[in-house]
């Protein structure tokens, strides 16, 4: 996820242009920068119709001992059935899996 990116990274990423896929889609950078710094202190990140009407997701980023994403976790579904407090419920859960694996990997790694 955008959130486990270098301050150069994402700061490369905020000047490419963006389109907007529905009337949701996060553009504006200070939303965007409130957002990575919300996921960032969650441990995951969520989109609500950001990127296709009807369809809400969750995820969260599987890191190495460096912090580098290796991969994540996510799990999306229709709006209707995944509301806000839902995703935050997933969400815990998604990143205490990520931690799980990670812990797994290192210790097969180390």
């Amino acid at each position: 996820t955008l959130s486990t990116l270098g301050p150069t990274e994402i700061s490369t990423y905020l000047k490419l242009p963006r389109q907007a896929l529905t009337d949701r889609t996060v553009l504006s950078e200070k939303r965007m920068l409130d957002e990575l710094d919300r996921a960032t202190k969650d441990g995951y990140a969520t989109v609500e119709e950001e990127l296709q009407k009807g369809f809400s997701a969750v995820s969260a980023a599987i890191t190495d001992g460096n912090g580098q994403t290796l991969a994540t976790l996510s799990i999306g579904g229709p709006s209707n059935r995944m509301g806000r407090t839902q995703l935050r419920k997933l969400g815990t859960i998604l990143t205490a899996e990520a931690q799980k694996i990670k812990q797994t990997a290192m210790m097969v790694a180390g």
